[in-house]
């Protein structure tokens, strides 16, 4: 039902003071409006202020600026803003919060009378409007269209009935009534209204239409009855175009009513799948289509033949249009023995599905027996396949000859079914002979196997138990192997199987040692070294690891590992061959540095580079290469030391060469004089340069920093080598990598001199293990390559030497090593007997003495450095 809502005033007011004036009213506001500030705009109609916001507004929303006058501004105001009495407004607009019909004029008379007339009554507690009649006669003018009049929070409300809709053509005041008809009806009359609209209304008349009868639809409404609208129901099985048809004047919208369809049952198609929207053994409307998708595995007769594609049904007239038959595909078997051919071959695709009605040709694969080859039909997913019998693979043995049916004389392929014989060769030993036949791939029993003999060659490097010559399968034989020979699998049986022996005896020459002056051969224990002795010569056994070192006053090549391989001592595929000579001893030279290792032997051809230190002149030229031929150096290196001019605040310097901050060389003579401003104690006049020393003068003012090897300096103002460090100026030294420092500390420059002294440096010392020493263990100088100045290190002679200077210290990078010296081994002689034994130490002397029973006269022996002089006694006669 369409309502509409009418809202009508009713004007309800309090008694006013007797001054005939509301409180709340402004009377300045007033005279304004009175003389014309309504007319020019700065004042509203009720005298209020616009721009300020005063007036009525400050009074609770509420009293209007009347005065003795009812002009119709007058009365707009009290009625669109209402009355305020005692300065608080009535509900949120005063006059019109109880609607009350009346005019505009009865509302600004009521507001102004005083006293104001009874039907303005003061609010109650809750509704303020509950004792005000809400009713259609008192507030709806008895309008026939209206249905009810009701309370809607402060007003009352005429609601129309089902066949009148409101006016919504009306502005405030709110004089609302039902003038139109609803979209139903049809308005046979509709008189003009007067402005107040309290009297005359249009009237609406209802028509007759007969409902009519649908084929396939039901209607809500009687048949022949009177009615607006008939809503129509489909019956079951049927659709219909229309849910609702209209009466009119002239009759039904649609006199036949809605037209119906019959609906099509949803058939569940074999092979295909419907797509959303439709069910099978459900039902569509007429005219609605059905899709459906090929499933996989089959194919159909017409439109969409393939999985996957889709085809259409649609509903006409209860009876579905463009339906479709699938079949299942057949799934083509891969046939071992068995391949599809001919003009069917690309409709038969063995792994692929194919389908129904599609035909494969099988064809006989070679050596395969089938049943069911030719031409095959797929009919709805089912298809004779061909059914093979596989060949027999034969490998016939070297010992075995065979016979029979085809194929059985070779080996490769016998067809399924053939018999074949096998008979061993001569000299073979064989399992397996006799008849055997192939079944579907398999034979009944084992293919035959056969074993032949070994045969015996006579060899240089072993000799074996069994004489040379053929020797039966399963015979065992055992080798030895010959003097000056290494073979693997000697001293075991090793068994003849089929032609071919259980273990393979291989042999190597052995080697033949050499003694080469300058070296030493050890044996290496464990891993091929052979244990003590293995190495000892003159025989080396092959595969023997030997270990060459170089002795120390020499330099050899083709040094290390080497192993005896088949005769030859090889290192990497490469037979060494030592060569030796004298090395070159790097000694100490004051004021210069090599970059080779002090008091150590380089190797002859080495070249060591010696760099002139700080301080010193040792040629013309900063470096010097000298190089080691054969034990002696081609050149010598001699230094002698400079003298550093350092810049002396207040002192000045001249003559050739004399430059401050700078070295000269000695005998070099420069003269000092002291500069403007500054006062020298000591050191004005000539100062020659002699092995180092230099006079410098002391001046007061600056203060310089010298340059320190070995450590750097910090500070604002500080620089090594300046000159101009002022007073008071605080510089920290600190050690460089590869130094050791005392004194560093932060240093105060005061009178042109520093606190503290500069740092003494020295340089680290590298740690050199000379041949026949070794560093003692869990000392500072254990497995470090380099130690501060000032570390004691302390060795210990290696197996088979003796050292001196054991213990050294290095001093401002230099480190001493020891001198190490070979020991000498007493070998012993019969009929001679010896005051040493085993190992003598170098320089130890040793007594020969013939024994009873034999006659033979030795000079003593004195052992230098691994020998003995004159060499030791190799034999003595007896008597």
């Amino acid at each position: 039902m369409i309502s509409g809502r009418v809202l009508l005033a009713v004007v309800v007011l309090l008694i006013t003071p007797a001054s005939g004036q509301p409180q709340g009213w402004n009377p300045s506001q007033w005279s304004n409006w009175q003389n014309g500030g309504a007319q020019n705009g700065n004042f509203d109609a009720c005298g209020c202020d616009k721009s300020k916001n005063e007036g009525w507004r400050a009074q609770g929303k509420g009293g209007c600026q009347v005065g003795s006058t009812t002009s119709d501004d007058e009365a707009k105001c009290c009625y669109m803003e209402g009355c305020a009495i005692n300065g608080v407004g009535i509900g949120i607009e005063g006059c019109i919060d109880c609607g009350h019909m009346g005019d505009i004029t009865l509302c600004a008379t009521m507001c102004v009378a005083s006293p104001a007339p009874s039907t303005c009554m003061p609010p109650v507690t809750g509704n303020k409007c509950d004792n005000f009649p809400c009713t259609i006669a008192d507030n709806c003018n008895n309008s026939p269209n209206v249905d009810k009049a009701e309370w809607d929070s402060n007003y009352c409300e005429c609601v129309c009935d089902d066949k009148w809709t409101t006016d919504t053509t009306q502005t405030q005041p709110p004089y609302t009534y039902c003038t139109e008809c609803d979209p139903k009806y049809e308005q046979t009359q509709c008189k003009s209204c007067a402005a107040s609209r309290k009297n005359n209304f249009p009237t609406c008349d209802e028509l007759d239409c007969p409902v009519p009868t649908v084929n396939g639809a039901l209607s809500t409404c009687t048949p022949n009855a009177q009615g607006v609208e008939c809503a129509w129901t489909p019956n079951s099985g049927y659709t219909c175009d229309k849910a609702v048809t209209y009466c009119t004047r002239s009759g039904w919208d649609f006199p036949s009513g809605p037209t119906c369809s019959p609906d099509c049952f949803v058939e569940d198609v074999t092979g295909a799948t419907l797509s959303s929207g439709c069910t099978a053994g459900g039902w569509v409307g007429d005219g609605a289509s059905c899709t459906y998708i090929v499933q996989d595995g089959y194919t159909c007769e017409s439109g969409a033949k393939n999985p996957g594609d889709s085809f259409d049904v649609t509903c006409s007239g209860g009876q579905p249009v463009g339906g479709n038959i699938c079949k299942m595909s057949c799934n083509i078997p891969v046939i071992e023995g068995a391949t599809s051919s001919g003009s069917q071959a690309a409709h038969c695709i063995e792994g692929q599905p194919m389908k129904s009605g599609a035909k494969c040709n099988w064809s006989q694969d070679q050596y395969y027996t089938c049943i069911d080859i030719g031409m095959q039909q797929c009919n709805d997913g089912a298809m004779v396949s061909p059914v093979c019998a596989r060949p027999c693979d034969l490998s016939l043995d070297a010992g075995v000859t065979g016979s029979g049916d085809p194929g059985c004389d070779m080996s490769g392929k016998v067809v399924n079914g053939s018999l074949c014989t096998f008979t061993a060769n001569p000299s073979y030993t064989c399992t397996g002979t006799g008849m055997n036949q192939c079944v579907d791939g398999t034979w009944r029993s084992a293919l035959p196997s056969c074993a032949a003999g070994c045969t015996i060659s006579p060899m240089v490097a072993a000799t074996s138990s069994c004489p040379a010559g053929p020797v039966n399968d399963g015979q065992s034989c055992t080798w030895t192997e010959n003097n000056g020979y290494s073979c693997d699998n000697t001293g075991i049986p090793i068994t003849c199987v089929n032609g071919q022996w259980d273990a393979t005896l291989t042999c190597f020459s052995d080697c033949t040692l050499t003694t080469v002056q300058g070296t030493s051969v050890s044996s290496l224990s464990g891993g091929g070294g052979g244990g003590a002795g293995a190495c000892a010569g003159p025989i080396v056994k092959n595969g023997t690891s030997c270990l060459w070192s170089e002795d120390r006053q020499y330099t050899c090549t083709d040094m290390g590992i080497a192993v005896c391989i088949d005769g030859e001592f090889k290192n990497n595929s490469r037979t060494i061959d030592p060569t030796c000579v004298e090395p070159c001893e790097v000694l100490p030279v004051v004021g210069a540095t090599s970059h080779c290792a002090l008091r150590t032997y380089v190797r002859d051809g080495t070249s060591c580079r010696w760099t002139t230190e700080d301080g010193y002149k040792c040629g013309a030229t900063k470096t010097t290469d000298v190089t080691c031929v054969n034990g002696n150096w081609n050149k010598q290196v001699t230094c002698e030391p400079t003298c550093f001019i350092a810049v002396i605040p207040g002192a000045e310097i001249s003559g050739a060469g004399c430059a401050k901050n700078s070295s000269i060389d000695p005998g070099t003579t420069c003269t000092w004089s002291a500069a403007p401003g500054y006062s020298c104690s000591r050191g004005i006049g000539d100062s020659t340069c002699q092995n180092g020393a230099f006079t410098i003068p002391v001046c007061s003012a600056y203060c310089s920093l010298p340059t320190v090897d070995g450590a750097s300096v910090t500070g604002t103002g500080c620089a090594e080598g300046s000159t101009s460090i002022p007073d008071g100026s605080v510089c920290t030294w600190t050690q460089d990598a590869g130094a050791s420092c005392s004194g560093l500390v932060s240093t105060t420059c005061s009178g042109g001199t520093f606190s503290d002294p500069p740092p003494t440096c020295a340089a680290n010392c590298p740690v050199t293990i000379p041949l026949g020493a070794e560093i003692v263990g869990s000392t500072p100088c254990d497995g470090v390559s380099a130690v501060v100045s000032g570390t004691t290190c302390t060795w210990q002679a290696a197996s088979g030497f003796t050292c001196t200077n054991l213990v050294n210290t290095c001093n401002q990078g230099v480190l001493d090593v020891p001198v190490c010296k070979q020991q000498c081994r007493v070998t012993s002689v019969t009929g001679i007997s010896s005051t040493c034994s085993g190992l003598v130490d170098n320089l130890e002397t040793c007594t020969w003495t013939a024994e009873s029973g034999y006659s033979c006269v030795h000079p003593d022996s004195v052992c230098q450095d691994g020998m003995f002089v004159p060499p030791a006694p190799t034999s003595c006669q007896s008597d």
